[in-house]
């Protein structure tokens, strides 16, 4: 049986299995039997249809609002800060482990930019792209439409330890979307988290991933982070381990997070 077929039946079977036994599904939206996982910032809504190529930037999102990972994800141990992963595969290919850390964006819903290209190729996974003895992948062929799965689960992290809780209450393909058919026109610019990193999201880790930010720092078709007029209220100042410090650096590589009267915050990296 081909990889395609069996990836499409094992996703069926599974939709199949959680509806029959009632086990907890995500609150994304669905269309014509696709998931939605757009998040359009400049609205604060999901997309209202699958709207993404293979190397276009978006922010990814999913809801998890009903699933018990949002019980779990609140009754965090002192220390511990919970919040979803997930793991990728495709159509081509679903060797390897393309997993993904994601934070809060709003309420139950929990996301992260994605360039899924570039995510993807900087994993030494590019199978999943339909890597060709030429070098070439199927998912950029003019016209090709490239199945996306996922897992989705809790995991918490203490410190720099960014996996010391993992793989709680997974759900097993929780995710089935498609892509539009490939253009090579919405392709995003090349990023690293390093360059967007914040401190709420990992600061230190996985800075060498390129394709994977923080939600909404990186422009896309549909919109990023405003940046509030409010007035600021205050400064706070973190090492790139998230420890909070008392007072700005005077020399090296820091996070500035500017806290504004209306309760909105931004942060910016800092070398001095």
């Amino acid at each position: 049986m081909k990889m395609k077929n069996f990836t499409m039946l094992l996703a069926a079977l599974s939709v199949g299995t959680f509806a029959n036994a009632q086990d907890p599904v995500l609150n994304n939206p669905v269309k014509d039997g696709h998931m939605i996982i757009q998040w359009d910032y400049a609205n604060g809504k999901f997309a209202e249809d699958v709207n993404f190529e293979i190397d276009e930037t978006f922010v990814y999102a999913l809801d998890i609002t009903g699933t018990p990972l949002v019980d779990w994800i609140a009754s965090a141990p002192a220390g511990i800060t919970r919040s979803v992963g997930c793991t990728f595969w495709t159509n081509y290919s679903d060797q390897g482990t393309c997993d993904a850390r994601l934070i809060k964006i709003k309420g139950n819903i929990y996301g992260a930019t994605f360039n899924l290209k570039q995510f993807i190729k900087t994993r030494a996974l590019e199978p999943m792209l339909g890597l060709q003895e030429d070098g070439s992948y199927l998912a950029t062929v003019a016209g090709t439409v490239t199945e996306v799965y996922c897992n989705v689960f809790g995991f918490g992290w203490e410190g720099v330890e960014w996996g010391k809780e993992w793989w709680q209450l997974a759900m097993p393909v929780a995710v089935s979307t498609v892509t539009l058919p490939y253009t090579g026109t919405k392709t995003g610019d090349e990023f690293y988290k390093n360059d967007y990193d914040d401190s709420n999201f990992f600061p230190g880790g996985f800075n060498d991933w390129q394709g994977y930010a923080a939600p909404g720092v990186v422009p896309t078709a549909i919109g990023s982070k405003t940046v509030s007029s409010s007035p600021v209220v205050g400064y706070e100042y973190y090492n790139m381990v998230g420890q909070k410090l008392a007072v700005a650096p005077v020399k090296g590589l820091y996070i500035e997070r500017i806290v504004r009267a209306d309760g909105t915050s931004e942060s910016n990296k800092i070398l001095n």
